[in-house]
C-alpha cells in the first residue's frame, strides 16, 4: 500500500471514528479538541494522529481517552494502537527530540504507545524559553508586589482549591500543562490579585530566569491603543509573546475592547503553544463572562479555573490576625478583630480598611483601640447592607421546593441521582449566600461532613460550565434568594 493510500485509508477510518466520539461529547468539545486532529496513517491495526500540540495529546489522555479507545476499537478492531504524532516547538525539547511512553486510562489495556515529539526547527540554536529574544539586556519590571506572596496569603475553605493549584503551578512550571491557563474568579476584594501574583512571585524566586509579567486589562488596552496610533502593533504583540508567565487581571474588562480581545487572542495561542503560562483573573467564571470574543472564551476554558468564595468567620479572623502580625499593629486586641471579623462580611479588602484606619484615627483622637471605636469606623467606612443575612434552612428549603422534594429527603442518606444533585445544589448556594462555614452547612444538610459539602460545591462549579439545564436551575434559584435577601429584617 502506497503512502496516500495508507493516508486515505486513515482519514476514511479517522472520518468513522469522529462521529462515534461526536456524539458523546458536548459540541463546544469537539470543536476544541477533535476537529483540529488530522489523520496520518493506518498500518495494520495501528492508526497515527497528529496533533496540533503538546497540550493536547495530555487534554486526549486525561480526558478522552475513553471515547478514543472505544471508536479506534469499533472501526479497526479490539487489537487496535493508537500513535500520536506530536507538533512541538524546538525551544520546548532538547536537540533530535524525544519520546515518552504515555500512560492509559483505566479501561484501556493495550502496550504501551510511544509518542514522536518532533521540533520545528528556528535556526541552528534552541531557543531559551526563558530569555527574551534579542533583548536579553533589557530589564523587564514583572509589575509584581512583593506583599503579595503565598506566605501572606490566609488560607482557608473559601481558597484552598486555588491557592493548591497556584502552589502546584510554582513547582511544574514547564513540565505539565494541566493548569494552563489558570482561571481564578471570584468577587471584588476576595484576593485574586494577590494569588495570581503569588504565583509569579514563586516562578521567579524557583526560576530565576523565568519572564513574568502582571498586567491590568486597563494596562493592556492603553498599551494596544497606543500601539495603534504609533503604527507599532507588531512591536505590540511581539513583546507579549515573548513573556514566560503572563498574568492577566481582570480579563473581563475587555468586553468594549473588540480589536484588543483579538490582539490577546493571538498572543494567548502563542504563548500556550510554546508552553507559557497563562494566569486570567475576573469577577466572572468562564462560562458567564459577557461581552468576550467566543473564539476566546473557548481558550480561557481550556486549563483550570478555581474561584474564590467569601472567607467564613474563622478565615476573615485568621487574615486580620495575620496582617496585625505582619504590619506590626500589635496594639489592636483580639476582641476588636473578631467585631471586625463578624461585622464586615462582605470582602477582606474592606475588612483590611477598617483595621488599617484604627491606628491613625486612634492615635489622632487619642481614643484607645476599643470594640466601640472599631463599631463606629465599620459604620463610617462599610456600606449598610441592603440585604438580610439567609440562613442554611431558608435555602435547603427553597431548593427542596423547586425540585419537588421534601426537605426531609433533603436530609436523608438516599442517594438517587435526582436527590443527590439538590442535596449538593443546596450546598453549593449555602456555601455562596451564607456566613456559615462548611462544618456547619453540612451539619444542617443531612449531618454531611466538610469533605462532602466541599466536593458538592466543587461538583456543582464543574457542572456549571457544561450543564445549561442546571446553569438556569442555579440562576432561577439564585434570583429567589436575591429576592428573600432584600426583605426588610
Amino acid at each position: 500500500m502506497t503512502v496516500l493510500e495508507m493516508g486515505s485509508k486513515a482519514q476514511e477510518t479517522w472520518a468513522k471514528c469522529l462521529a462515534d466520539i461526536r456524539g458523546k461529547i458536548h459540541p463546544a468539545e469537539y470543536e476544541a479538541w477533535f476537529a483540529p486532529i488530522q489523520a496520518v496513517s493506518l498500518v495494520g491495526e495501528t492508526l497515527t494522529i497528529r496533533l496540533p500540540s503538546h497540550f493536547f495529546y495530555e487534554r486526549l489522555e486525561g480526558s478522552y481517552i475513553r471515547e478514543l479507545t472505544q471508536a479506534i476499537a469499533q472501526h479497526i478492531g479490539q487489537n487496535a494502537r493508537l500513535n500520536y504524532d506530536v507538533v512541538m516547538d524546538r525551544r520546548l525539547v532538547p536537540p533530535g527530540g524525544y519520546s515518552t511512553t504515555y500512560p492509559k486510562g483505566p479501561d484501556y489495556n493495550p502496550s504501551p504507545q510511544l509518542v514522536n515529539l518532533k521540533a520545528e526547527v528556528q535556526g541552528a540554536q534552541v531557543i531559551n524559553p526563558f530569555v527574551i529574544p534579542g533583548v536579553q539586556q533589557i530589564k523587564i519590571d514583572p509589575q509584581l508586589r512583593p506583599e503579595y506572596s503565598f506566605e501572606n496569603f490566609v488560607v482557608g475553605s473559601c481558597n484552598e482549591v486555588a491557592y493548591k493549584i497556584g502552589k502546584s503551578l510554582c513547582t511544574k512550571w514547564g513540565s505539565s500543562t494541566a493548569f494552563n491557563p489558570f482561571f481564578i474568579h471570584g468577587g471584588s476584594g476576595l484576593g485574586k490579585t494577590h494569588l495570581a501574583q503569588a504565583i509569579g512571585l514563586g516562578i521567579r524566586k524557583r526560576f530565576p530566569n523565568s519572564v513574568v509579567l502582571y498586567v491590568r486589562a486597563a494596562q493592556f488596552i492603553a498599551q494596544f491603543a497606543m500601539a495603534c496610533q504609533t503604527k507599532k502593533t507588531n512591536e505590540f504583540v511581539n513583546f507579549y509573546q515573548n513573556i514566560g508567565v503572563l498574568i492577566f487581571d481582570d480579563v473581563h474588562e475587555l468586553a468594549p475592547a473588540t480589536s484588543t480581545q483579538q490582539a490577546l487572542f493571538g498572543i494567548f495561542n502563542h504563548l500556550h503553544q510554546h508552553g507559557n503560562q497563562l494566569i486570567f483573573t475576573s469577577i466572572q467564571n468562564p462560562a458567564n463572562l459577557q461581552g468576550l470574543r467566543q473564539e476566546l472564551v473557548s481558550r480561557l476554558k481550556w486549563g483550570a479555573n478555581a474561584e474564590l468564595t467569601a472567607p467564613d468567620y474563622e478565615t476573615r479572623l485568621a487574615i486580620l490576625r495575620h496582617k496585625r502580625l505582619a504590619d506590626g499593629m500589635e496594639c489592636i486586641p483580639d476582641d476588636v478583630l473578631e467585631c471586625i471579623a463578624r461585622k464586615v462580611d462582605t470582602n477582606i479588602r474592606e475588612m483590611e480598611g477598617v483595621m488599617i484606619s484604627l491606628i491613625p484615627y486612634s492615635s489622632l483622637s487619642k481614643q484607645r483601640i476599643t470594640v466601640a471605636l472599631a463599631e463606629e469606623k465599620i459604620a463610617s467606612i462599610v456600606r449598610a447592607p441592603h440585604h438580610r443575612s439567609l440562613a442554611v434552612e431558608e435555602i435547603q428549603s427553597l431548593v427542596a421546593n423547586h425540585y419537588h422534594l421534601a426537605v426531609e429527603e433533603m436530609q436523608s442518606n438516599k442517594r438517587n441521582r435526582d436527590l443527590v444533585l439538590a442535596r449538593q445544589v443546596a450546598m453549593y448556594l449555602a456555601r455562596r449566600h451564607t456566613d456559615k462555614n462548611l462544618e456547619s452547612i453540612g451539619r444542617i444538610i443531612g449531618n454531611k461532613s466538610h469533605a462532602t459539602v466541599l466536593h458538592s460545591c466543587r461538583t456543582v462549579e464543574q457542572l456549571l460550565a457544561t450543564d445549561k439545564h442546571l446553569a438556569n436551575d442555579v440562576k432561577d434559584l439564585e434570583s429567589q434568594l436575591v429576592s428573600l435577601s432584600a426583605e426588610a429584617r
